[in-house]
């Protein structure tokens, strides 16, 4: 049986973290998107079909809590 492709948007400003994190995802069939800032995390969610979000709590220019709410505004689903 086919495991349902999930698509998530990982954000995290440091790169380490990034990596591992995407690295676990993928080897569990995810697709991941990447990026360590709001404008990032706004182009993906604007041009890609996300379903999940994981979210750095403190990132350089917002709070995690503050982005999740600017992104689900951009994508209601």
């Amino acid at each position: 049986m086919k495991k349902m492709s999930l698509n998530i948007l990982l954000v995290d400003d440091e790169r380490d973290i990034l990596d591992s994190l995407t690295y676990l995802l993928e080897s569990e069939g995810y697709k991941v998107y990447t990026g360590s800032n709001k404008a990032e995390a706004e182009k993906i969610v604007k041009e890609k079909d996300v379903h999940y979000a994981i979210l750095d709590y403190v990132l350089e220019d917002i709070t995690g809590v503050q982005l999740a709410k600017i992104l689900h505004k951009k994508n209601e689903n």
